[in-house]
């Protein structure tokens, strides 16, 4: 039965761990060592290359030099080391959700609560920009079509403020960059309130006790949950022209509730034009469903 020493798995484990990590060597070695492996006459898979530093990493593998640019091992031992990298990624990816789930921890700790002082055409013109930013990644993708279906949520519930029950894996599942865009978004440009949040909500300052009724069934320990109130201040003519800056998308989110607080919002000193236009957007607003 075929093994390798703890030496050659130590070794091993280090390399997919650094790959892991962005490491450029390491991850250009591993691409290497899965892509350009033929199959030998014997059933062995081969490796020619004249790269120092991956002859080096064959040789600490316990590849079988058969010349001065081949290398080889035997299919059993790969398959050992194709495991070993999966349970090394599977490692690595827990460490990695312990990171940035403390790092949102630390973001929420440090970003203000404070909405910043800004008029209705300077927020738009930063929610334009983020945007333009982050919709080709697709790491920000359930975020950015999430807070669409949001924004759209409280325009068609215009007369009281509404939630959104967000899973923090939404926020965590990319970079630490994109996590503290995504927040100063939702804070400081929008407005937005965490009012709840999963096991950690004593680190968040701007956190408030809600009832959380039956939804609770629906949680589950290793999918925490936060919960943003969007502002009562916020006028819904701008969430329409920001919507017009968010991704198009037909999809439909259970994600949302509507609470009993009224919004801010004066109707009784619109005029007639505006009461029209309010009820055409809420009509409109029914073909992006």
């Amino acid at each position: 039965m075929a093994s390798i020493t703890p030496t050659v798995q130590e070794f091993w484990s280090n390399l997919c761990m650094n790959a892991f990590n962005n490491h450029t060597l390491a991850n250009d070695f591993i691409l290497f060592f899965d892509g350009c492996k033929t199959v030998m006459p014997d059933g062995c898979f081969s490796w020619k290359t004249s790269n120092p530093d991956y002859q080096y990493n064959l040789q600490q593998l316990n590849c079988i030099q058969l010349d001065k640019d081949t290398f080889s091992l035997p299919m059993e031992t790969v398959n050992i080391f194709i495991n070993e990298k999966r349970k090394t990624r599977s490692e690595w990816h827990v460490k990695r959700q312990m990171e940035l789930k403390k790092h949102l921890q630390q973001t929420l700790k440090n970003v203000s609560t404070s909405p910043l002082d800004l008029n209705d055409d300077q927020k738009k013109a930063l929610v334009k920009e983020f945007v333009s930013i982050h919709e080709t990644d697709l790491g920000s993708v359930p975020f950015l079509s999430r807070l669409a279906g949001f924004l759209r949520y409280q325009i068609q519930h215009r007369h009281n403020v509404v939630e959104w029950r967000m899973s923090e894996y939404i926020l965590t599942q990319n970079d630490e960059e994109a996590m503290e865009s995504y927040i100063r978004l939702l804070r400081g440009v929008l407005g937005m309130q965490l009012v709840y949040q999963d096991d950690d909500n004593k680190h968040s300052h701007d956190t408030v006790a809600i009832d959380m009724h039956s939804n609770n069934t629906n949680k589950t320990a290793t999918d925490p949950e936060l919960i943003w109130r969007m502002s009562p201040d916020i006028d819904v003519h701008l969430l329409q022209d920001i919507l017009k800056y968010m991704p198009k998308q037909a999809q439909t989110f259970a994600d949302y509730t509507v609470t009993d607080i009224p919004r801010a919002e004066s109707y009784e000193h619109r005029n007639i034009l505006q009461w029209i236009l309010d009820i055409l957007g809420h009509c409109l607003s029914f073909l992006h469903k």
